[in-house]
């Protein structure tokens, strides 16, 4: 559902969290392997065009923060993340169908949509 704010009709967004059941430490990767591996998420950025909010990144290791001031490491295996704007979450399925991500061993892509608060 496309909202309005100020006159201005905004397209909903979507934030892409990257499931991995294996998180591999970037520093383990040579240079090369790196570079390999980027030329597909590079397409398909562009592939996306302007519906790409946010690239996203890599994410390291989780923790919990509670009340106290405490953090404890989590098992999440959340990886990365991308903000992408669609008109709906049809659209978004369909772009995300194709991610370089799900060429990967035993992963899988969340979707939700942010929900605009003012």
């Amino acid at each position: 559902m496309n909202e309005s704010r100020g006159g201005e009709n905004l397209m909903p967004k979507f934030l892409i969290l990257y499931i991995s059941e294996k998180r591999r430490a970037r520093a383990e990767q040579q240079i090369e392997d790196i570079k390999r591996g980027s030329e597909p998420w590079v397409a398909w950025f562009t592939e996306q065009g302007s519906a790409v909010i946010d690239h996203g990144n890599p994410t390291g290791r989780p923790f919990a923060l509670n009340k106290k001031g405490e953090a404890k490491p989590r098992t999440d295996k959340i990886t990365g993340y991308t903000i992408l704007e669609a008109k709906d979450i049809e659209k978004v399925k369909s772009m995300v169908a194709d991610n370089p991500h799900l060429d990967q061993p035993k992963t899988s892509i969340e979707i939700m949509e942010i929900m605009p608060m003012l």
